[in-house]
């Protein structure tokens, strides 16, 4: 073999080697970029457990509005939240850990008031907190949550993952802010599909690694072989680099029954499989974040009428007069009650009691600016806010919503059915008032009024009288 011979052929197997250690390069790129994908799907995971104890602990916190936690009220809380009760396997009844959660409520002493895994968290037992699983080996992560129940207080919860399980806990505060409890969540949801996603790509790329270094050595026998195992190399190269870089279309070709058409068919199948399963949890993150959209849209609206429920309108109501108070503009409360509405549900029932306070609702949201905001306040009581117009104008307003109550008897066509309404409206006096509060409690002074005066009419609040005109 001449010189020149010797030259092109170590020329070749060195573009061989370099053409090896590109690749070389690209799957070790995409095991980092690939681990720390998985890294942050089961952080994601994890924090979603823990966002669930929060928001679970909130909601339970703003239904007991600082009264005790009692064994009854957890036990409905539960119930209510659609947690099957995980069932001992010794009865023959068993609910897969991955299909259920466990939610377990703690007052303040940390004694268990509430559990549907009452086998591990029996009710009236008192837990040391650094003893529950997934928090007893120092490695949770901390946050707060902004609480509803305590507007504007920043609340801590941690989440933790500890072998197939994630696990939040989020303290309960009462609505002055105080310590009231804890509530403890595991959720199983999410980690197989990361662990096996895992063994997967690892398993796939062992596989592919010993591969390699049969077509390095290969590459050492010839001229024909360092010029074919480098082209086809770079092949593979490219479909690695493309992988690498979240392109799960590429494909390595399969045309030749050897190592490396094995090893072509084992990454195609890897990246089959990756992307199966990518797509897969892409649409498991979907559902999940539109379902937490759901349940932050349920916690702001009342569900019968949709209009804001009694938390979220008073939230709403404070920055409306924040930002009045700045250039001191007139701001109107209207408190509106639906007549006797007791006879109502008594003689017709509560199917109808509901449909009128659903159309009654429908109607003053119809009646109102976009300026304005519309609550249900409780029972058959609503309550609207209408910022930048002076008293004159709001009390007309309340007496065209009052006259025009009557028609809705229309939505009713098979039942002698009468509706009126009462209402009462209060204007924010910047020299004696200042907050929602006192505006919200005059025009209920002026609903009194309204009521006692024979109901069916609209009262101003004045402050000399404690009523005005009608």
């Amino acid at each position: 073999m001449s010189s020149s011979q010797n030259l092109s052929l170590r020329k070749k197997l060195e573009r061989t080697h370099l053409l090896t250690s590109i690749l070389s390069v690209g799957i070790f790129a995409l095991i980092i970029i690939m681990g720390y994908f998985i890294y942050l799907q089961t952080d994601f995971v994890a924090r979603l457990a823990g966002l669930d104890a929060a928001f679970a602990a909130d909601e339970f916190a703003e239904i007991m509005y600082g009264d005790p936690i009692t064994p009854d009220l957890a036990k409905d809380y539960i119930l209510s939240s659609g947690m099957a009760p995980i069932i001992d396997e010794q009865q023959e009844i068993y609910i897969d850990p991955e299909d259920a959660d466990w939610l377990v409520i703690f007052d303040d002493n940390w004694v268990v008031m509430g559990s549907n895994v009452e086998k591990y968290f029996p009710v009236g037992k008192r837990f040391n907190p650094n003893e529950l699983i997934g928090f007893n080996e120092g490695h949770s992560i901390h946050g707060t949550y902004v609480s509803y129940a305590a507007p504007g207080k920043k609340v801590p919860y941690q989440y933790a993952a500890s072998g197939d399980s994630h696990y939040g806990l989020a303290k309960m505060v009462d609505w002055t802010g105080s310590d009231y409890g804890h509530i403890y969540l595991r959720a199983a949801f999410g980690y197989e599909l990361v662990t096996s996603q895992s063994a997967l790509f690892f398993v796939a790329f062992f596989v592919f690694g010993s591969g390699l270094s049969a077509m390095i050595l290969s590459g050492l026998f010839g001229k024909h072989q360092a010029k074919q195992i480098g082209y086809r190399l770079d092949e593979l190269s490219q479909v690695s680099a493309a992988l690498a870089a979240g392109d799960f279309s590429t494909r390595a070709p399969e045309d030749v029954e050897d190592e490396i058409g094995t090893l072509a068919k084992q990454v195609n199948q890897m990246a089959d499989q990756i992307s199966a399963q990518m797509q897969q949890l892409q649409a498991e993150i979907s559902e999940r974040e539109y379902l937490q959209s759901e349940l932050e849209r349920l916690a702001r609206t009342d569900g019968l009428t949709e209009l804001y429920n009694r938390r979220h309108f008073l939230h709403l109501a404070e920055l409306i007069i924040s930002e009045t108070a700045k250039t001191r503009l007139p701001v109107n409360i209207m408190m509106m009650d639906l007549d006797h509405f007791k006879q109502i549900n008594d003689c017709y029932g509560h199917t109808v009691g509901d449909k009128v306070l659903k159309v009654f609702g429908e109607y003053i949201q119809s009646m109102m600016r976009k300026t304005d905001v519309c609550g249900r306040y409780g029972g058959e009581e609503f309550v609207c806010i209408l910022p930048g117009i002076n008293c004159e104008q709001g009390f007309e307003i309340a007496e065209r919503v009052r006259e025009n109550t009557i028609h809705l008897k229309k939505e009713f066509p098979e039942i002698p059915l009468s509706i009126s309404v009462s209402i009462g409206i209060s204007c924010m006096d910047w020299n004696r008032i200042d907050t929602v509060y006192d505006l919200i409690d005059q025009a209920d002074q002026a609903l009194y009024f309204a009521k006692q005066n024979g109901r069916n009419r609209t009262e101003m609040y004045n402050i000399d009288n404690k009523n005005s005109k009608s």
